[in-house]
């Protein structure tokens, strides 16, 4: 009896042990149910990863061409705009010459109106007007007692 006894208690042993592997594969196959499972969510994000790196790869690479882009307009703008200023100066030198000469035949021409002003005051007054010029200032001389040339012709073909 004492070998059926120790047989039953051995067999009482296995059973226990293999209740124990029974459970404890169970738990195996759980874990690794539930690792595949986390598995394939892991894939899944790895392909949103892949996705979104790609994506911002294509959009890093349109940033550089638009950068570029930008850059080379703005340098562009930069030559016109040097371009534009150097235009500008030039206007601006040709706008003060035009006034310089302006302002000369203005002064010109107030001249010559006052001097064509005083003839005509002389003229009307009975004095006479020298066709002689003044070298220096460019007017005419009025001389009350000089008749011109015009009236001693007029006086001699009279005579």
């Amino acid at each position: 009896m004492s070998r059926v006894k120790n047989l039953e208690t051995r067999l009482t042993s296995v059973q226990s042990e293999l209740e124990l592997s029974t459970f404890l594969n169970k738990g195996v196959l759980q874990t690794n149910s539930e690792l595949k499972l986390r598995i394939v969510e892991l894939e899944r994000e790895n392909d949103v990863l892949r996705t979104a790196e790609s994506r911002l790869a294509q959009t890093e690479d349109e940033l550089e061409v638009c950068e570029r882009r930008l850059k080379e307009r703005e340098e562009e703008l930069l030559e016109e705009v040097e371009r534009e200023r150097e235009e500008r100066e030039k206007a601006e030198d040709e706008r003060d010459a035009w006034r310089g000469r302006v302002e000369r035949l203005r002064e010109w021409y107030e001249g010559g109106r006052g001097l064509l002003v005083g003839v005509d005051r002389e003229v009307k007054a009975g004095g006479s007007v020298s066709p002689l010029s003044s070298c220096t200032t460019g007017r005419m001389v009025i001389d009350r007692n000089h008749q011109s040339s015009h009236q001693m012709n007029e006086a001699k073909s009279e005579g």
